[in-house]
């Protein structure tokens, strides 16, 4: 990939900046810290919830159909966190990499970013174009199904949400670290 006239020479100076931490940053460890946390989070539950969505589709097809507003409902969600994945890992490696490569490294991951953008675009119109099309379907079914509910254990969901909340408060707790390493390390 061939950058354009004096891009490297910018890139160059911003990696070799003395902060440790990108320039939209201003040198803050806090600033950086949530945000890497937020975006590994996004990442991370973006990844396992479209493999969920997949897994479940594939796992119901014979049941719901491909074109149920079950499968269609799964195929909306599973491409809304695909979409999301695709957008924030390369913003992490970009972040995680800040002042730890060379100029032209920091280029090549400036180019994925865009080529990220480029591939996340199509993915986000075609969820919202599936919820659009689908919405009503979705709907209904969704009103039956709460017509027919049975009593169910309350517990249930929140059971559901203690692994993911767990998982959140790990990935949290390592991008401070990064943070606090990057911050104590300085920049060379």
């Amino acid at each position: 990939m061939t950058s354009p006239p004096g891009l490297d020479a910018r890139i160059t100076a911003l990696a070799t900046a003395h902060s440790p931490y990108p320039p939209s940053f201003d040198n803050s460890g806090w600033l950086y810290g949530f945000a890497l946390g937020s975006l590994l989070c996004i990442a991370m539950f973006g990844a396992s919830t479209s493999c969920w969505m997949s897994r479940d589709s594939w796992r119901y097809r014979h049941i719901d159909g491909w074109g149920s507003p079950a499968f269609q409902f799964r195929l909306m969600i599973g491409i809304a966190a695909a979409t999301a994945f695709v957008r924030s890992l390369p913003e992490v490696v970009y972040m995680t990499q800040f002042g730890e490569v060379t100029g032209a490294t920091i280029a090549q991951i400036l180019a994925v970013k865009r080529w990220a953008d480029i591939i996340a675009m199509p993915m986000a119109v075609a969820w919202m174009a599936i919820l659009v099309v689908s919405y009503d379907r979705i709907i209904v079914g969704l009103r039956t199904v709460r017509a027919q509910a049975i009593a169910v254990d309350s517990r249930g969901p929140l059971r559901r949400l203690a692994r993911p909340i767990a998982i959140f408060i790990v990935v949290v707790l390592i991008a401070a670290m990064v943070a606090v390493g990057k911050g104590a390390m300085g920049h060379p």
